[in-house]
Order: structure tokens, then C-alpha cells, then sequence
């Protein structure tokens, strides 16, 4: 599983400056669905977080590591702090729970002050670490939607733990 956790910690380097993204307006519709066009939210502890509203800061890609084609989507707003939803063998519309050891998937929580990476990953769910799952509810060739929550663990820290609820995301490939 660290190899999962590495790689994915890789491809968030790779792909954190590098997207091209046509995005709308951040005003929520009476149903707290985002207007913008591609948008990550949830709540982090309670907290509201969304994704900025800009080509750089919501990205879904589809590339190939250690000879494994992984499934990444990530938004990130203003204060550079991200969700990064992975997948590894990504089978379209379903449920991807975190301890499901058929189906590798994680979620990651980054923080930048200060500077922190929280996981739910398919390794930390196996030990009961933590918990999560991530619904697919839409998927094309332009487009993955869904919702996820989790609970994620600190990389550092296995004490300091985040609940992540309420996910939604609308992204475009």
C-alpha cells in the first residue's frame, strides 16, 4: 500500500501546476450545488472547502506509473490546500470503498500551513485506521462526477485525524 500512497503522493507533485480547465462561476444554486463548470467540495471537520474556480485548480487525469494506469482528481482552492481522489483499475460508475481489497482507491487530504498530508488510504482502511468511500454516480470520456467522505489519517501523525463528509465533485477530463 505505501507503494499506492507513493505513487499517488508522485503524481499530486506532478500534476499540481499542470492543467487546462474551463471553469464558470463559485456561487451555489439553492441545492449547494457549485455553478461553477468543475468543482471539488466537502466539509473538512465541519469546515467548508471548495475548490477554486480556475483552469489550474481542478484536474482529472488519466496517466500511467510503474507500469499501473491510475485515475487522479484533485481540486485545490486559494490557500493551495487540495483533495486528491485516486484510482487505480477505475471500472466507471460504482462504489469504491477504501477497504475493499479488489479495488484500490484513496483519498488525500493536503494541507500548506503547515504543510500536512492525511490519508484514506486502501491500506490504512485494511487496518482500521481509517474509513471511506467515493460513489461514481456519472462517468464519459469528458466527464467524472460523484460524491466521497472519509476519515483520514495524518502521514506524519496516526492521532491527528480529519473527517472529510459531504464530498461532491464535477470534473472534466
Amino acid at each position: 500500500m505505501k507503494k499506492f500512497t507513493t505513487i499517488l503522493l508522485i503524481a499530486t507533485f506532478i500534476f499540481t501546476f499542470h492543467s487546462c480547465k474551463k471553469a464558470d462561476e463559485t456561487t451555489p444554486d439553492d441545492d449547494n450545488t457549485p455553478t461553477q463548470e468543475e468543482y471539488v467540495k466537502c466539509k473538512i471537520d465541519g469546515v467548508d472547502f471548495l475548490s477554486k474556480d480556475e483552469d489550474s485548480f481542478n484536474t482529472a487525469k488519466i496517466f500511467s506509473a510503474g507500469g499501473l494506469t491510475i485515475y487522479q482528481l484533485r481540486g485545490g482552492d486559494e490557500s493551495l490546500e487540495a483533495i486528491i481522489l485516486g484510482f487505480y483499475d477505475f471500472d466507471g460508475v460504482g462504489v469504491y470503498n477504501m477497504a475493499d481489497p479488489d479495488k484500490v482507491s484513496g483519498i488525500q487530504y493536503l494541507t500548506v500551513g503547515p504543510p500536512l498530508t492525511y490519508d484514506c488510504s486502501q491500506g490504512n482502511a485494511l487496518d482500521g485506521t481509517t474509513s471511506g468511500k467515493i460513489e461514481i454516480t456519472f462517468s464519459s470520456d469528458e466527464r467524472v462526477e460523484g460524491t466521497f467522505e472519509c476519515i483520514a489519517v495524518n502521514s506524519g501523525d496516526v492521532n491527528d485525524k480529519v473527517t472529510i463528509t459531504d464530498g461532491s465533485f464535477r470534473l472534466n477530463y
